[in-house]
């Protein structure tokens, strides 16, 4: 588990490996983007994906916060890995988004609503690596960001 926090501290193997990414991590808490690391549900982390693998469709427990996904290694031709997210058109169907990655170029989304990814690359290949940042959701009001941090942000763990 790559993850900038554990038990609601910053981890020191993050801080001493990634100490750019965490400079833009600080500013982004220091601006009230980030949310929280005292929520059990909210992360920032490296994730990876091996080759011929894929996540079942998922969906966050909140809708409160906006997930980035920043590509960092993408194997394959341009197809092989991507995300897929179902949501409700306004005739109550669903419908699919399909988005490749790309290194470098992140996708936004309310991961409240289900889905997957995946990285189709043949079996022995490079895993795809992402870096995953929770946001709050910018129609959550600052009264409200306060209300939710003082009800559910659970204590820091003992050092």
């Amino acid at each position: 588990w790559h993850s900038y926090t554990l038990g609601g501290r910053i981890q020191e193997t993050f801080q001493q490996n990634f100490s750019q990414t965490l400079q833009i991590l600080e500013k982004l808490g220091s601006k009230s983007l980030l949310l929280s690391h005292q929520f059990s549900y909210c992360h920032t982390f490296f994730s990876t994906l091996n080759a011929k693998s894929r996540t079942a469709p998922h969906s966050s427990p909140v809708n409160w916060r906006l997930r980035l996904y920043l590509p960092l290694l993408v194997p394959g031709n341009g197809k092989d890995c991507g995300i897929r997210v179902l949501g409700n058109t306004s005739n109550g169907n669903q419908n699919a988004t399909i988005r490749y990655w790309h290194a470098g170029r992140a996708v936004l989304l309310d991961d409240s609503y289900p889905h997957e990814e995946w990285n189709d690359c043949p079996p022995g290949g490079a895993p795809l690596v992402l870096f995953i940042v929770d946001l709050w959701h910018p129609d959550v009001t600052p009264a409200e960001r306060q209300e939710l941090v003082d009800r559910f942000a659970t204590p820091l763990e003992p050092e």
